[in-house]
């Protein structure tokens, strides 16, 4: 078992011990680690706090492929129905950690939650749930993705919305 020691930016700067097979769920991670001279696995992770990257540490450990054949997968799905139900800032916070440290897993399962949670609003309530003043996107395709919401587009559509990111970036990109 080799161990990876993940840290947050902020200035209490506190640490996470992780199995590499879980940290390495996290193309950045991966990345980073692959990237180490030292042989001191220990990696700062920029962007993400430290209250949010304890909760993406409990995501990687509980996806862990050797924790999930131990605990079984119903036992993985039941984490991820909690692992969501959180307040919106924090779930926004949840998908931009995901979004930077390449997580799909968490990525998939915190846009699903925006998903259904938003599925049934209208127009106006959907900007104001996004705090959206201005039309960035018109709403015939903002309606083909909540009457489609596991389809791509939603993705694309959650991204300009929670980033504030321009249409023309996201523009034929489906990846997550």
């Amino acid at each position: 078992m080799v161990l990876i020691t993940i840290k947050s930016s902020d200035p209490v700067g506190k640490s996470f011990e992780v199995e590499d097979s879980a940290a390495l769920a996290s193309q950045t991670i991966k990345h980073m680690i692959e990237d180490l001279e030292d042989p001191i696995r220990e990696i700062t992770i920029p962007e993400v706090t430290i209250t949010i990257l304890a909760k993406v540490v409990d995501y990687l450990n509980m996806h862990d492929p050797d924790n999930v054949a131990r605990v079984g997968i119903n036992c993985v799905n039941r984490f991820d129905t909690y692992f969501v139900r959180v307040y919106k800032n924090t779930l926004f916070d949840l998908i931009k950690a995901a979004s930077f440290l390449c997580i799909k897993g968490m990525m998939d399962i915190t846009l699903d939650a925006v998903v259904e949670f938003t599925g049934s609003m209208s127009m106006d309530e959907l900007r104001e749930y996004f705090n959206v003043k201005e039309q960035l996107l018109d709403e015939e395709d903002i309606r083909l993705c909540l009457f489609h919401p596991r389809i791509e587009a939603f993705r694309v559509t959650a991204k300009i919305l929670i980033f504030g990111e321009g249409r023309k970036q996201w523009q034929g990109s489906t990846s997550t």
